[in-house]
C-alpha cells in the first residue's frame, strides 16, 4: 500500500495525475486510516519543504524539493524524513528559522478587507504582514493570504487564529479556505476539531456556541479528525459536521442552508411621534430626519434627548395574554456632528418611560423646558454602543420595559432616550437614531414578541 501511495504522491506533487489514479487515490484514502495519516503527513512535510526552499533564496532554476523513492526497503515516511533532512541541509541557510512557535516571524499577509471592522491584536491595513495571533472581524470580509500559499477568506462576524504557514484556527463563523499546490496539507483547526487539506477549496462554518463545525468541500478532499481520534475523507461535493464527539457525513451537500422560522411579533410605529430637544433650545442644531441624542462634558446647551411616543390601544388583551416579552428597536444612522475620538469606548444610553402619549405638535421646534424631566420619568433600563459603530440596529428589551407597557396599554406610553456617559472632551459625537422622515433608514417601533401558542389574526 506505502509503495502505491508513494508513486501516486509523486504523480500528484507533479501535476501527473490522471483521472484513473484520482479515483484510485480517492478509495485508498476513504478504506484506509493509515494511507489518510501518511498522505497527510507528507503533505505536510513537502509545504514545509517548499517553504524553506523558497526562503533560501537559491535559483528559482532549481527543482522544487520531491521524495525520493526508496530503493529496498523502508516505508513511505522513512524515505520523507531523509529527503527532508537532505534538502534541509541543503536548502536552508544559517539563520532561516523553520519554527512558526515564533511569534516575531510573520506567516501570513492581509490580502484584502472590505468594509471591514476589526478586533484585533493584528494589523488590519491591507498589506499588513501577519504574526501569530487573533483577529475578530466584527463586520465585513476580509483575505489572509498565509505564505505557504493558502488563502481564508472570512465573513463577519468571524474570529480566527494564525498560528502558522500551515495552520489556522476558525473560533467562530464562517470560512471560504482555497489550497493550492504549495500548501497542501494546510491544516484548519475548529474548537471541535481540524480539517487536513489535500489539494482543494472548502467551506467551514463554525456554530455560535462553538460546540460544532460544518465542511464542505468545493473542490478536491480534506480528511477531519475529530478530538476522540475518529477520521472522515470527504472529496467534491461530500459534506460533514464535525462536532467533538463524532463526525456526521451529510448525504447532500450543505448548499445555502435553512433558516429558522421567526418567532411571531407585532410592531409598533411611532407613526412620526418622535422628536429630539436640545438643553439650549438651538433648534438649528437639530434635523427632524434624526432622534439625537448626547451629553455633554459641560454644559454649553447642546445636550439633547429623544422623545418617542407610541399608541398601544390596538392591542387586545387576548394579544398582550401571549406576550413574552418586548423590545425596543432603533437604527443606529450617522448625522456627522462632533468626533468619535472624543467618546469613551464605549458609551451607555438610559430608556425611560412615561405613562401616556404626549399631546404635542410633534412636528413643531419642542422647548427643553416644557418636557418631562428625567426624574419625572421610569427608568426601565440601558444598552450601549461602541464609539466604533455609527450603524446599525439595536434592540432594547427588559422585564421593565414589558412590565411598562403592559400596564399603561390603554393610555400609550412615551420613551426618553438619554446618554448616560459624557463626552471626554468638547464636540464629541452626537448619537443619532433614524426617525420616521428618516430616507434611508426605518424609525423607532416597538416589537411584541409572542409566545408560541400565538396566532395572528388573519385580515
Amino acid at each position: 500500500m506505502e509503495e502505491r501511495l508513494y508513486s501516486l504522491l509523486t504523480d500528484h506533487l507533479e501535476g501527473k495525475l490522471t483521472e484513473a489514479q484520482r479515483e484510485e487515490l480517492n478509495d485508498l484514502l476513504r478504506e484506509s486510516p493509515e494511507a489518510r495519516d501518511l498522505w497527510s503527513r507528507n503533505l505536510e512535510l513537502h509545504a514545509q519543504l517548499h517553504l524553506a526552499y523558497t526562503a533560501s533564496g537559491l535559483p528559482e532554476s532549481m527543482p522544487s524539493p520531491t521524495p525520493s523513492k526508496p530503493k529496498s526497503g523502508g516505508t513511505l515516511r522513512v524515505v520523507a524524513i531523509a529527503a527532508a533532512a537532505t534538502i534541509a541541509v541543503l536548502a536552508i541557510p544559517v539563520g532561516i528559522a523553520l519554527k512558526s512557535e515564533d511569534r516575531a516571524v510573520p506567516v501570513a499577509t492581509l490580502l484584502s478587507s472590505e468594509g471591514a471592522a476589526w478586533e484585533s491584536e493584528l494589523p488590519t491595513a491591507v498589506g499588513s504582514e501577519l504574526t501569530a495571533g487573533t483577529m475578530k472581524l466584527r463586520s465585513g470580509l476580509a483575505t489572509v493570504r498565509f505564505h505557504s500559499g493558502a488563502e481564508l477568506t472570512i465573513e463577519a462576524p468571524a474570529e480566527i487564529s494564525i498560528d502558522s504557514p500551515m495552520r489556522a484556527a476558525l473560533l467562530g463563523g464562517k470560512a471560504i479556505v482555497e489550497v493550492p499546490d504549495s500548501a497542501h496539507g494546510f491544516t484548519l483547526e475548529t474548537p471541535s476539531g481540524i480539517a487536513v487539506d489535500h489539494g482543494t477549496a472548502f467551506a467551514a462554518v463554525v456554530d455560535e456556541g462553538g460546540k460544532a463545525a460544518s465542511f464542505e468541500v468545493l473542490d478536491g478532499a480534506i480528511s477531519l479528525q475529530s478530538p476522540k481520534g475518529e477520521s472522515v475523507f470527504l472529496s467534491e461535493n461530500e459534506a460533514a459536521i464535525l462536532a467533538p464527539d463524532a463526525i456526521e457525513k451529510l448525504d447532500l451537500p450543505l448548499g445555502e442552508g435553512t433558516l429558522s422560522q421567526p418567532e411571531p411579533i407585532i410592531r409598533i410605529s411611532a407613526l412620526g411621534k418622535t422628536a429630539s430637544i436640545i438643553r439650549g433650545d438651538q433648534h438649528e442644531h437639530l434635523h427632524p430626519d434624526y432622534l439625537m441624542v448626547k451629553l455633554e462634558q459641560e454644559d454649553r446647551g447642546f445636550e439633547r434627548r429623544a422623545f418617542l411616543s407610541f399608541s398601544l390601544s390596538h392591542i387586545t388583551e387576548e394579544q398582550w395574554a401571549s406576550v413574552d416579552s418586548t423590545r425596543l428597536r432603533l437604527n443606529l444612522v450617522p448625522c456627522g456632528l462632533g468626533y468619535r475620538s472624543r467618546l469613551e469606548p464605549i458609551n451607555v444610553f438610559s430608556v425611560y418611560g412615561i405613562a401616556r402619549e404626549l399631546s404635542v405638535d410633534w412636528q413643531a421646534d419642542l422647548i427643553w423646558k416644557d418636557l418631562p424631566a428625567l426624574d419625572e420619568a421610569t427608568r426601565l433600563g440601558q444598552f450601549s454602543i461602541a464609539r466604533s459603530e455609527l450603524r446599525g440596529s439595536f434592540g432594547f428589551a427588559s422585564s421593565a420595559l414589558t412590565d411598562f407597557l403592559r400596564a399603561n396599554a390603554s393610555e400609550g406610553v412615551t420613551l426618553i432616550i438619554a446618554r448616560d456617559t459624557a463626552e471626554v472632551e468638547t464636540r464629541g459625537l452626537v448619537h443619532a437614531f433614524a426617525s420616521d422622515s428618516h430616507p434611508e433608514a426605518s424609525g423607532p417601533s416597538l416589537e411584541l414578541l409572542m409566545n408560541s401558542q400565538f396566532i395572528a389574526p388573519s385580515d
